[in-house]
């Protein structure tokens, strides 16, 4: 994954892990050339490690804010130096790169792109498919116009917990965890009523990958990534 902001309450610097059966979509349909490809918010590697699976023509440079993601960074061959705001980062500080790819902060999301495409050829980000909807990005838009590849399984990056007896006593407890977290086991009953808990991962949110190419255009195309099965979306999840 990529740290990301999946909603509109979660602090940019949470980190929820891009499933890997979102990637592997990806890098099925979307033509993209060998090289070297920089993921600016690495998370744990979770990009990194599904693509080196599938394309062994690729290099990887790696960026990540997050301090505590080092010791993932550094099990895929990154160190120390690989701990930097994207943002913040000036031209030279960079290498050319022919691709990032990446699952960036939705709220920042904009900066992302704009400060990929200053040292990238080719910028591929899992974004909200409503980010193509803002009156705010329509200047950008019109000239940075990517070409959407949308993922007809909503991805989900979280799970929510909430007491089941809220109906009956108004319990208000409810929480949000990674996926990764076992939920049951943290949360055998409510804590704060010592009911039942409810546990769910539904996301109600479309999500496209959107290609954005070095010196913008007007136009993009529209593809629909193909259909990923509950069995294999379960086994891949994250």
């Amino acid at each position: 994954m990529s740290a990301t902001n999946r909603g509109g309450d979660r602090d940019e610097n949470d980190f929820y892990p891009t499933p890997v059966w979102a990637i592997k979509r990806a890098l099925e349909r979307i033509a993209l050339p060998g090289g070297l490809w920089l993921e600016p918010a690495a998370g744990d590697g979770r990009v990194i490690n599904v693509v080196r699976e599938c394309r062994p023509d690729v290099t990887w440079s790696a960026v990540e804010k997050r301090e505590e993601a080092l010791p993932h960074l550094k099990r895929l061959g990154f160190d120390k130096g690989s701990i930097q705001d994207f943002l913040m980062m000036g031209r030279r500080q960079l290498p050319e790169i022919d691709v990032t790819f990446s699952n960036p902060p939705y709220n920042l999301a904009q900066e992302f792109i704009e400060q990929a495409l200053d040292v990238s050829k080719h910028v591929v980000y899992l974004l909200r498919l409503n980010f193509l909807g803002s009156e705010d990005r329509a200047h950008f838009l019109t000239k940075n116009t990517p070409d959407v590849y949308v993922l007809p399984n909503r991805p989900s990056f979280s799970q929510s917990l909430s007491c089941k007896a809220k109906k009956k006593t108004g319990c208000p407890w409810k929480i949000t965890l990674r996926l990764e977290v076992d939920a049951a086991k943290t949360f055998p009953n409510c804590p704060s009523c010592g009911g039942a808990v409810a546990i769910t991962t539904s996301d109600a949110t479309e999500y496209a990958w959107m290609h954005f190419h070095r010196g913008g255009r007007r136009s993009g195309k529209l593809e629909v990534l193909d259909i990923t099965p509950r069995a294999e979306r379960a086994a891949l999840a994250a």
